[in-house]
């Protein structure tokens, strides 16, 4: 069924995002009826994306480029804050980003790392030698900002992934020890 979702539907989702120029970016982990629908409504509307959530915000300003007044973010609440910040960044601040939901949607991983738990962890940690920190960094910017303000006062080298490796992403950054920034590219 998702692999041969409903014409009408699709014409009908199609029509609404060309009419009010909406882009879709939505996560791979997205219900596989979702990603039916978003998939076949792709051949005729361009500005849908379905990835992992460090090319969500990459993909909605390539599409605010080609004239999208708004994109719809189908993920949890940093991929929408994510979006939001890197369109704002490329200055597409008037750019509309909405989410799936008003109600809150947590990543297990992204409130871990904002916990006082994981905060006492890393403080206790950094006593001990050798000591390497590398941190999930997929959270919101509130926590990202905490996490930079802790390492920037332990005495312990620091490799906080902006953006994790993976297959397919064209770049990613590392923050080393607070001090030097290093952009690697990656041909793919």
């Amino acid at each position: 069924m998702f692999l041969s979702p409903d014409e009408s539907k699709v014409s009908e989702l199609v029509n609404i995002l060309m009419e009010k120029k909406i882009g879709v970016v939505a996560h791979f982990y997205m219900d596989p009826e979702v990603q039916g629908i978003l998939t076949a409504a792709k051949k005729q509307w361009p500005h849908i994306h379905i990835s992992d959530s460090l090319v969500m915000a990459d993909s909605a300003v390539k599409m605010a480029e080609a004239g999208c007044d708004y994109i719809t973010v189908l993920g949890v609440d940093f991929m929408s804050e994510n979006v939001r910040a890197i369109l704002d960044q490329a200055g597409f601040n008037k750019v509309g980003v909405y989410r799936m939901s008003s109600e809150q949607i947590g990543c297990s991983l992204a409130d871990a790392a904002s916990s006082s738990e994981y905060t006492h962890f890393l403080r206790e940690a950094s006593g001990s030698f050798p000591s390497l920190h590398v941190i999930y960094i997929n959270t919101s910017l509130e926590t990202k900002l905490m996490l930079m303000n802790l390492f920037l006062q332990l005495p312990v080298p620091l490799l906080m992934l902006f953006q994790l490796f993976y297959r397919h992403l064209p770049k990613y950054q590392i923050l080393m020890s607070g001090m030097v920034l290093i952009h690697i590219w990656v041909r793919t």
